[in-house]
């Protein structure tokens, strides 16, 4: 199974409800067919997109461009959708609701029309009680899925393919990132650059060799507060939304000392030899 966690900047709260459920007339004819709702009174999609809005409204500190919405995927392997079934839908995504946002405002439903059966799922970005942002870091999103994935795999054991995927390039992305590798086929420009930095911090030992890498790439550096801080692309993107943070540009560092250090010691050598 891969899980997927998007993010949405805009009140495209309606245009998405309508993306999960496709056409509700068709939907509400299917057997297998299901939805899901957290802190949500209303018992139709418009009044789920007012109920969104509202709640977005009711936020306590407002800020330049935040973070609206959640669209979150968990889609399982081909392989596995003969051993599927509706239950078994609606209990992974009650367990995934209670690690990913407990307290957002939710909605989820199934595709089942394709070889890859996907839950899709939209939650506010903001507690419902405390009218605060929710915010989810990459490390405790990568802690959900390794409990998603005991839960899945102790209770679903027939379902042997559809193993969780860790690989960090499959934790949060942009909306526009996701629809364009779902359009396109083909990775993302954060996706493309991520491979090529990794390749770079396999070959090098310094933090000079490291950026100097990058640039051998093609890629344009920006700075902020005099030092690196991310690559210049289609749109800024940081060095650690790229999974390079600072400990590892800090053991690079310190991987330079040793080998000043282990050069100063053999030149200390070679002059009492002589």
């Amino acid at each position: 199974m891969i899980i997927k966690s998007m993010t949405r900047r805009s009140n495209s709260f309606g245009q998405l409800i309508d993306y999960i459920l496709q056409s509700k007339s068709n939907y509400e004819r299917k057997s297998d067919s299901f939805i899901i709702t957290q802190h949500l009174r209303g018992k139709t999609p418009e009044a789920w997109t007012d109920e969104f809005i509202m709640n977005e409204n009711s936020r306590l500190h407002f800020r330049t461009s935040p973070v609206k919405m959640y669209h979150s995927v968990l889609s399982f392997h081909s392989e596995d959708t003969r051993h599927i079934t509706k239950q078994m839908l609606i209990d992974i995504t009650r367990k995934f609701l209670r690690l990913h946002g407990e307290n957002a405002l939710s909605m989820a439903s199934a595709h089942t029309d394709n070889k890859n059966v996907h839950i899709h799922i939209i939650q506010s970005a903001i507690d419902k009680f405390k009218k605060k942002s929710i915010r989810i870091t990459r490390k405790q999103f990568q802690n959900i899925k390794l409990e998603m994935e005991n839960y899945f795999h102790e209770k679903y054991p027939i379902l042997d393919r559809s193993r969780i995927n860790h690989d960090k390039s499959n934790n949060l992305l942009s909306e526009r990132e996701f629809q364009l590798v779902k359009r396109t086929k083909k990775e993302s420009e954060r996706d493309q650059i991520k491979r090529d930095l990794f390749q770079s911090l396999n070959t090098i030992t310094t933090r000079e060799q490291f950026f100097q890498s990058i640039r051998d790439k093609g890629y344009e550096i920006y700075y902020r507060y005099g030092k690196e801080y991310g690559i210049k692309g289609k749109r800024k993107i940081r060095f650690s939304s790229l999974g390079i943070s600072e400990t590892e540009l800090k053991y690079l560092d310190l991987h330079s000392e040793f080998q000043q250090i282990h050069k100063n010691e053999k030149t200390h050598r070679i002059e009492i030899a002589h």
